[in-house]
């Protein structure tokens, strides 16, 4: 859920975004409005004021109600599937995906994967709503403590 500078509350389900304007007026969008899919994962909105989407099948900007960017790779080197975004810097974002994280510049609608300097094996995760929490091996875990004293 997210709260928009003018009050509005964004809403993201399995089913749509759900908008609901201060007056107490709501609209449902869907792919027939210009999402890339119906299942809304995340939500953020951007200084310049547009609405960033996380979908099942894509990341989407809305610049104005009626104008939806919608930003992929059909390369197939990252899912499409979006559970996180976070801003970084003007025009960067991490995002979470089935394949991993991502470090995405939306000037040069360029995805570039985030690699540990560590190796830790991480790909097992929990879902919290609206937060993925990485879950290391015992074996990373026993190392760890052995390094760290812990």
């Amino acid at each position: 859920m997210l709260e928009d500078s003018n009050g509005n509350l964004w809403i993201a389900t399995s089913h749509g975004l759900v908008i609901v304007e201060k007056n107490g007026q709501w609209q449902l969008l869907f792919e027939k409005d210009g999402l890339p899919s119906a299942f809304v994962s995340c939500l953020y909105q951007d200084s310049e004021r547009n609405i960033w989407i996380g979908t099942a099948l894509g990341l989407a900007k809305l610049v104005t109600k009626t104008s939806i960017s919608v930003y992929t790779t059909d390369d197939g080197s990252i899912s499409k599937v979006f559970s996180l975004l976070v801003p970084l810097a003007k025009d960067l974002f991490m995002t979470r995906t089935e394949t991993g994280l991502h470090v995405f510049d939306s000037k040069k609608r360029l995805f570039s994967p985030v690699r540990s300097v560590h190796q830790f094996p991480y790909s097992d995760y929990i879902k919290i709503p609206g937060l993925f929490c990485f879950i290391l091996t015992i074996k990373v875990l026993e190392n760890l403590t052995l390094q760290s004293g812990l």
